[in-house]
This record gives structure tokens, C-alpha cells and sequence, in this order.
């Protein structure tokens, strides 16, 4: 019965990893196409697309666009929510609870409802669309994230530790430089590295905030609209293998941070 019951489990984890990679396999498959259109079957490889993708200087202008909005509103995002968690660990009661719901309100929101909030007002204080609010936007996102993060690891933080240090003469920057920043580091670069990611491929925040200069999803949905070419599956590739890249490198510096702390 538990052996049933193990190959059970282990069927039902292939069709649910089929489910989620099959599109991202055809889509790659779909960019080494030998054609002008997405289809099948498919009668000969070409890498040409690829190299199209990476010789296009509008593409490569929209890369570098959405690395910069990411990045501060990643920054943004991490400097807020981490001092934001800090003030929590002061609010008791039900003013906590419902301090914490309220900066976790734009995860449950609907992303379209978040962007026109944001764009009615960016409007209403004068502020006309462009990276400004774009980023704001984006960084409004990713609080929350940064909060919740934090927040579980900061309960485990032991507050013997940081007494310790208060005992010791240290003020209280120099505690949370040197026991409570090194506690929370880890929490901070993951929620860092989601917020990024997220950062990097929002589309629909894209659209209602930015302004004449165009993000990599805004750019392929222009680009989508012109007609499907083997070109899209190929861009769609490359911001797979770049955002795989990037999760691999912040997963692999946050295991070894335990190790140099330690």
C-alpha cells in the first residue's frame, strides 16, 4: 500500500513538472526553427534567430532599461521592507496585525487595479509617467515581500544576542551592523532576488507607468503584435536562461552564507 501510494505521488510529480516545463520546451524548440513562422513540423535548425535577438540594439536597449529599473526598485525595495520589518518588531497587539495586512495588501491585489492606483496617483502629484514611477511602482511590489521575509527571520533572531551587544556598549546601528544585519542577510537577498526577478519581467505595471523608453516584456508584446515569428521564442529563451542564471548565482550565494558567517 506505501509503495502504491509512493508511485502515486511520483507520477503525479512528472505530470505536474511536465505541465509546468512543456511550454518552455517548445517555446526553445520553437526558436531554433529553420522558418518564418511558429510551427510544426520542422524540416530543419538554425541558430540564426538567436543571434538576431542578441545583434538587436533596440532589444539590447530594453535589456538594459529593465536591469536599471530593477535594480532600484529592488533597492528600494529591500532598504524600505527591512526597516519596515524592524518597525514591526515594535507594534503589539492588534495594531501589529493589522499593520502587517496593510503592507501586505499589493500581494493580494490584482496587478492591474495596483497599476492604475499607482498612475492616478503619479498623475495627481504632478508626476508624469517614466523610470520615476515605474520604479516606485515596481519597489511598491516588492516591500511586501521583503517584509514577510524578514519578519519570520527576525522571530527566530535570539534577543539574547543583541542584549549581549547593548551590554557590551554598543549603540543601536552598531547592534543591528553587527548581530542583527548578519541574522537577516540571507532573508534579505532572497526576497532581493524575487523582487528582481518580478521587477524584470512585470508587464503590466510596465505599461501603465513607464514612458516613451520600453521594458523587455512591453517590447515583445509590441513585437507580438506585428505577427509570431521564431524571433519571439528566441528572446523568450534568452530572459529564461538569464533569469535561471541569476537564481542560480543568489542561490548558491546564499548556502554559502551560513558557512562564512560560521
Amino acid at each position: 500500500m506505501i509503495a502504491l501510494r509512493h508511485r502515486a505521488l511520483g507520477s503525479l510529480y512528472w505530470l505536474l513538472a511536465a505541465y509546468l516545463l512543456l511550454p518552455l520546451i517548445f517555446m526553445e524548440v520553437m526558436g531554433l526553427k529553420d522558418g518564418a513562422y511558429i510551427g510544426l513540423p520542422i524540416r530543419s535548425w538554425t541558430l540564426k534567430w538567436f543571434a538576431e535577438a542578441l545583434a538587436d540594439p533596440e532589444l539590447r536597449a530594453a535589456f538594459v532599461y529593465s536591469m536599471k529599473v530593477a535594480l532600484w526598485s529592488t533597492v528600494i525595495a529591500a532598504v524600505t521592507g527591512v526597516w519596515t520589518a524592524l518597525a514591526l518588531q515594535h507594534v503589539q497587539g492588534w495594531k501589529r496585525g493589522l499593520a502587517f495586512a496593510l503592507i501586505c495588501l499589493p500581494m493580494v491585489v490584482p496587478s492591474i487595479i495596483n497599476a492604475i492606483g499607482l498612475r492616478i496617483f503619479t498623475q495627481s502629484i504632478g508626476l508624469a509617467a517614466g523610470t520615476g514611477p515605474l520604479v516606485l511602482g515596481l519597489a511598491s511590489q516588492g516591500v511586501p515581500v521583503v517584509v514577510l521575509m524578514v519578519t519570520v527571520r527576525l522571530a527566530t533572531l535570539p534577543r539574547s544576542q543583541i542584549e549581549a551587544a547593548r551590554d557590551l556598549g554598543a549603540g543601536p546601528i552598531t547592534a543591528f551592523r553587527r548581530v542583527t544585519l548578519p541574522w537577516i542577510r540571507p532573508a534579505v537577498l532572497a526576497a532581493a532576488l524575487f523582487t528582481a526577478l518580478s521587477s524584470f519581467d512585470d508587464f503590466v505595471r510596465a505599461i501603465f507607468l513607464s514612458g516613451y523608453e520600453q521594458t523587455m516584456p512591453v517590447l515583445l508584446y509590441a513585437k507580438l503584435t506585428k505577427g509570431i515569428s521564431p524571433l519571439l521564442p528566441a528572446i523568450a529563451t534568452l530572459i529564461v536562461l538569464f533569469s535561471l542564471l541569476l537564481g542560480l548565482v543568489g542561490d548558491r550565494i546564499t548556502r554559502s552564507m551560513p558557512r562564512r558567517q560560521t
